[in-house]
């Protein structure tokens, strides 16, 4: 079987690398498509070949067409695309790709609601699944009536985008009013109509459902807990535990079922510790940046999709390590150690050996590390603020 794995060079690489060392380990030949394919995830010793695709970001339409191109020259078996703006890209341009690879994705409707935030929530109420309080202000003066008789801390974000891009947590009405007025516009596909959302704030931890879905059919389930995140509030899950949580599963499952999905998501939800009950955050339309803990409890979410895509389908899998931790070092800890109080002591506390607690570091590839380390340190304030990288926020 032959796969290509798409990705932008920019985006949090943790998904992209688990993915192309979990097809490498199952015989998959791999390919890599990206507009920096020497990046991290194209270094690693189970990539075969390497391909350079323009921007998915900047220039999705030129990307897909570039993506056709390459795949008409040469025959693979299932494109699998692993960011947001790469999944977007391949969506618009379904029906001609479809025609030449096998594509285990979800359609352009469901994927539309799922990176739409007022249509995913208005989603889970129909499905009967816990959201929080939520307004859309339709202008500036409505935002400011609001403002004035919320209760705070509220929580401020887009309706379209990913992750954590545009989200802050305003403890007081000056403190969302500025969050509104430092937000501007954009109009790349991920973003375009954005409007503002505001919601209460759910004091609680985060929680989320792993799943890979055939056509509003379940195929593989996991559930997990973010223990430490980066930033800590709403941010990437560094620390992450397996989980057994049948409410939270079934609830994702019965929203993914209703809009008939196909293909990977990761449903977001916070467990509030005021009543108990999970509340849903959003809906990651792919692949989610904590994959590899997943791949590694016993759950192997791209050799399955890969296989569904080829063979039609494939039995369940829902039986995996329970209470397996991860941790993610590269760069995740080594930024979240950086800006504690004493970042040595930190970072040794999340590198030092522990028996039991898996990591993304494989001393037998060890390239993509190597690479990691020299971005990390040449291009931090890039990798911190970029919307691509956001996307490791799932």
């Amino acid at each position: 079987m032959r796969a290509m794995v798409v990705a932008e060079g920019s985006a949090d690489h943790r998904k992209t690398l688990a993915a192309i060392r979990s097809l490498g380990r199952a015989g998959i030949d791999v390919t890599f498509g990206s507009d920096r394919p020497r990046c991290p995830p194209g270094r690693s010793r189970y990539c075969r070949r390497r391909v350079e695709l323009p921007s998915a970001v900047d220039d999705p339409a030129s990307f897909a067409e570039r993506l056709l191109g390459v795949l008409a020259e040469a025959p693979y078996d299932v494109l699998l695309p692993l960011s947001d703006h790469a999944t977007l890209a391949v969506a618009a341009r379904m029906d001609a790709l479809e025609r030449v690879v096998r594509l285990p994705i979800a359609p352009r409707v469901a994927l539309g609601v799922a990176y739409d935030k007022l249509a995913t929530l208005a989603a889970a109420v129909r499905t009967g699944v816990d959201v929080p309080r939520s307004w859309s202000p339709a202008d500036p003066d409505a935002l400011t009536d609001l403002a004035a008789e919320l209760e705070y801390p509220c929580v401020f974000k887009l309706s379209r985008g990913t992750g954590a891009v545009g989200l802050r947590i305003a403890r007081d009405r000056r403190e969302l009013l500025d969050a509104a007025r430092a937000w501007t516009p954009r109009s790349d596909s991920l973003f375009a109509g954005a409007r503002p959302v505001v919601q209460e704030y759910v004091p609680g931890s985060v929680h989320d459902a792993c799943l890979l879905f055939r056509r509003g059919r379940v195929r593989a389930a996991m559930t997990q807990r973010r223990l430490v995140m980066h930033p800590p509030k709403a941010g990437v899950g560094i620390r992450v535990r397996t989980t057994d949580e049948p409410e939270l599963r079934e609830r994702a499952i019965a929203l993914l079922e209703s809009l008939e999905w196909h293909g990977p998501a990761m449903v977001e939800f916070k467990r509030d510790d005021r009543d108990g009950r999970y509340r849903l955050m959003e809906i990651n339309g792919r692949f989610w940046g904590t994959l590899d803990l997943a791949i590694q409890a016993g759950v192997d979410f791209p050799a399955l999709a890969c296989r569904m895509a080829v063979e039609g389908d494939v039995e369940p899998v829902v039986d995996y390590e329970v209470g397996m931790e991860y941790r993610w070092i590269l760069p995740h800890a080594v930024l979240h150690a950086a800006e504690s109080e004493r970042p040595w002591r930190s970072l040794w506390a999340w590198v030092r050996p522990r028996r039991g607690l898996r990591s993304e570091i494989r001393w037998t590839d060890p390239a993509p590390h190597l690479g990691e380390l020299s971005r990390l340190v040449s291009d931090r304030q890039e990798w911190l603020t970029s919307p691509a990288a956001a996307e490791g926020r799932g």
